[in-house]
């Protein structure tokens, strides 16, 4: 069983929301990658989902379409990017 058909959920309606924020997520198609894009998404971000495995995220963006959400990919790796700012 891959990290994206797993039946746990992390469910966080009453915590927070993120309505009108952009979250980018790199390593989104990991364990821990895809629960946070779900996450994400169900607290009202709008999702970037980064990674190199190509068939990853477009299979993570087709289940997280399916569950209603919109989330963006780019594909690539931020590795060596040097100083971010």
């Amino acid at each position: 069983m891959t990290a994206i058909d797993s039946p746990e959920k992390i469910s966080l309606p009453g915590v927070f929301r993120l309505d009108g924020r952009i979250a980018l997520l790199t390593g989104a198609t990991g364990h821990l990658g895809s629960a946070m894009a779900a996450a994400l998404c169900e607290a009202g971000a709008k999702v970037i989902l980064s990674g190199r495995n190509v068939s990853g995220l477009i299979a993570l963006r087709k289940k997280l379409s399916e569950e209603g959400y919109s989330p963006d990919v780019a594909i690539g790796s931020l590795a060596g990017a040097g100083t971010l700012g």
